[in-house]
């Protein structure tokens, strides 16, 4: 097991990205550069172990997944908002700790996106909300929950924040013109560079320090120098949104574009493409030890592919699953996925052999919003629980959130 524990890691560093500035010794410091494989064992029977629920607020589901982090000691942080329709509202970073205890860590007067942790143990986090779409914010926050500094990013970000290996902070905006900013790590502006488009999703770095940035507008990927300069561009396609790119250590680079899964080389070249007979591909991939791909795609399947893109097999997930699955240090394989029930929502989480088959699957109320391996044979699920007395948002009732600890007991 010594060998699976370099084979996988829950942070960045891993396959072809750069080791940035997160911290290293968090279980789970971010959801951006993570390559979809943990260094922890799958549970085999996993029970309810603890469950913690926050009421009359929710985790903002426009915040594409990720909505918590893991520190060093296993607390989790979470950010989360108010129920309510009109202005005002509030964003809070809350602090869970492992007996389930929790603890405000900081507060705001609009909504707060996913969490960040650098290497310094500082929080980053960017404010979001649709009503005002001006004067928002990055915020660098102390483990303490003192903020350190802040930043007008002005326009609301479209992306969380990722850090390079020097501390440096990038954010994307998006308004009528993106922009994509690099701020230091004392909260002073390096430069700032404008594009006429939204971003696929998050920026990301690769190890030989490109950054690299999909624009939906002109269906194109570029690379940047840490300068902002293009090194390279090419015309792929439309990105889906919700699906961060995947860099291999290669440098393969795999993106779901038009509902494709496509396989870029680091210049961004096409080497394959893969589209299922019926419906499209959902997500990007996790990739396990032996370069074997597993994705999701429409149709409630989970699909595996070999490293040239060919189908290896094909499942049937309980519900819809619209992130990548996760390959665990013993080469079985989660998915988590949902179903629109009223007047609730139902989730599962689904594990299967690295061959396709299904070994259990734990199912709970409400919308997973993530789930991470917080340890050996532990799962940390965070779930929005609405219920509706009719099928609508406007008719939302009873709101909440909940943390699900689950594992072998």
């Amino acid at each position: 097991m010594l060998q699976d524990e370099f084979l996988f890691d829950n942070n960045d560093g891993l396959g072809g990205y750069e080791s940035g500035g997160y911290d290293e010794n968090a279980i789970h410091p971010v959801d951006v550069n993570w390559t979809r494989q943990s260094k922890y064992t799958i549970p085999n029977n996993p029970q309810l172990l603890w469950k913690v629920s926050v009421d009359n607020a929710f985790v903002n589901e426009s915040i594409v997944h990720g909505s918590f982090v893991v520190d060093r000691d296993r607390n989790i942080i979470v950010s989360d908002c108010d129920n309510n329709i009109l202005e005002p509202h509030f964003g809070r970073l809350m602090k869970i700790k492992t007996n389930g205890e929790i603890e405000e860590l900081f507060r705001n007067n609009r909504q707060l996106k996913s969490p960040v942790i650098g290497k310094n143990g500082c929080i980053y986090i960017t404010t979001t909300g649709a009503i005002k779409s001006k004067g928002h914010k990055l915020f660098s926050i102390l483990p303490d929950g003192n903020v350190k500094w802040e930043f007008d990013i002005d326009e609301e970000a479209y992306s969380k924040p990722v850090l390079d290996s020097d501390g440096n902070v990038y954010i994307y905006t998006y308004s009528d013109m993106g922009t994509l900013f690099s701020i230091s790590l004392e909260g002073s502006l390096n430069w700032q560079r404008k594009f006429n488009s939204v971003n696929w999703y998050e920026p990301i770095i690769t190890k030989e320090g490109l950054i690299l940035i999909g624009l939906n507008v002109h269906h194109t990927l570029c690379a940047l120098n840490k300068k902002g300069e293009t090194i390279w561009e090419k015309k792929l396609g439309q990105g889906l949104g919700e699906y961060p790119m995947y860099l291999k250590d290669d440098g393969t680079i795999y993106a779901c574009l038009s509902s494709k899964l496509f396989a870029l080389n680091k210049n961004g070249e096409v080497l394959w493409d893969y589209m299922p007979g019926e419906g499209y591909v959902a997500s990007t991939p996790a990739v396990d030890n032996m370069a074997n791909l597993y994705l999701n795609l429409t149709d409630f399947e989970i699909a595996s592919l070999n490293i040239a893109g060919k189908e290896r097999w094909r499942t049937v997930v309980k519900g819809a699953a619209n992130v990548p699955p996760i390959v665990g240090s013993c080469n079985k394989i989660y998915q988590e996925s949902f179903m629109q029930r009223y007047p609730q929502y139902v989730s599962w989480v689904e594990a299967f052999t690295k061959d396709g088959q299904k070994l259990w699957d734990f199912e709970l109320n409400g919308t997973i919003v993530s789930s991470v391996l917080a340890n050996n044979n532990l799962i940390y699920i965070l779930s929005n629980c609405h219920t509706y007395s009719k099928k609508g948002w406007k008719d939302k009732m009873n709101v909440k959130w909940e943390i699900h600890a689950i594992g072998d007991v």
